[in-house]
């Protein structure tokens, strides 16, 4: 699967964040938090993924969510403050349940929010993929030492899982640049909500 094919048009609801993690405002007055499709594609099925328990307080400051693959790890803050409800155990024993349906049955866990929170929606957020993807596209690129990793010169794309390739030393270089909630956003699209 290669990651230059077309993202999946957005469910309705759902907002993007900067750090390529998702919200979605439900009826029930809780806030649904999940990976967007991005993040699944690059790091593809990982092998375990960490959540805060039920009860706990996240925020956008506190990275509390893990995605492991061997000795090499992400973390990502949860987009919106608030405490756990729930967390989706279908997703913590199959997380490839999270690259495979990001939007769906691979949500990571439900919060009662202390406020609503904004983000990305429609052609807004699908411009700001395709620009995130053409970054890493870059970031690749200055990282060939480290994987099989090859860009193929007639404008060939990266495959899906392709951080599986990289050390340690990129993940966390992946994840500086591109899975915090202000630094992938510098510079690109705005992250106000399109009422």
């Amino acid at each position: 699967v290669a990651l230059g094919q077309a993202f999946q048009p957005l469910p309705e609801g759902i907002r993007l964040r900067a750090n390529h993690t998702w919200s979605k405002d439900d009826p029930q007055g809780t806030v649904t938090i999940g990976l967007d499709e991005f993040l699944a594609k690059f790091l593809g099925a990982v092998e375990s993924i960490a959540i805060p328990s039920s009860g706990a307080a996240v925020n956008p400051d506190t990275p509390g969510i893990v995605l492991q693959d061997g000795e090499k790890a992400v973390s990502l803050a949860s987009p919106v403050a608030g405490r756990v409800l729930s967390v989706n155990h279908e997703v913590l024993r199959s997380p490839a349940l999270a690259a495979m349906d990001p939007y769906g049955r691979g949500w990571l866990m439900k919060i009662q929010a202390e406020q609503k929170g904004d983000g990305m929606i429609g052609a807004q957020a699908m411009q700001w993929l395709r620009e995130q993807t053409e970054a890493a596209k870059d970031f690749f690129s200055g990282h060939e030492g480290q994987g099989a990793y090859a860009l193929a010169q007639d404008g060939g794309e990266p495959m899906a899982g392709l951080m599986k390739q990289y050390n340690s030393v990129a993940w966390r270089e992946f994840q500086q640049q591109f899975l915090s909630m202000q630094g992938a956003a510098e510079g690109r699209v705005s992250l106000r909500s399109n009422q």
